[in-house]
């Protein structure tokens, strides 16, 4: 038989992005098995009490064992982040490599391009063609290829 002390409101309890969930806050003299958690709010900023909080708990009973002591703000940033965090970077660095590997597949095909066209090239300059004239002709069927090779799924 449980006697009802009081009722609190709705609070995100399994995670910042996830609804209220219900939960019965019970004493640690009946569960014991769960985290214990004090949180105190403070006037002034709250690493700087750490220390006394510290002092005051270990005074009450010297075998307590903190394993978190820092701000809610730190404790958000460090455990309610952690996941979208990691995901942002994982996104990142594949969409990296992607992109490097685009890069490679691009040059690839415009040397490939390019190794094919040598004589070509070579009488257009000899009759006079410039640099510039040489390059664009390079890019525009090196771009080709590669729209080609996109379209019909060889990347």
């Amino acid at each position: 038989m449980f006697e009802i002390i009081g009722v609190i409101s709705d609070v995100r309890n399994q995670g910042l992005r996830d609804p209220a969930m219900p939960e019965v806050l019970a004493p640690f003299t009946i569960t014991g098995t769960f985290d214990r958690a004090i949180l105190a709010r403070t006037s002034v900023p709250p690493m700087t009490m750490l220390n006394n909080i510290q002092r005051e708990i270990w005074a009450v009973d010297r075998n307590i064992a903190l394993s978190f002591a820092g701000s809610l703000q730190g404790y958000v940033m460090q455990f309610m982040y952690a996941e979208p965090r990691f995901t942002v970077i994982l996104l990142g660095v594949f969409a990296g490599a992607g992109l490097v590997m685009v890069a490679i597949g691009v040059f690839s095909v415009i040397a490939y391009t390019v190794s094919r066209q040598t004589h070509e090239i070579g009488i257009r300059m000899a009759l006079g063609a410039g640099r510039a004239d040489v390059l664009r002709m390079v890019l525009r069927v090196g771009c080709s290829c590669s729209v080609w090779a996109w379209a019909w799924g060889f990347w």
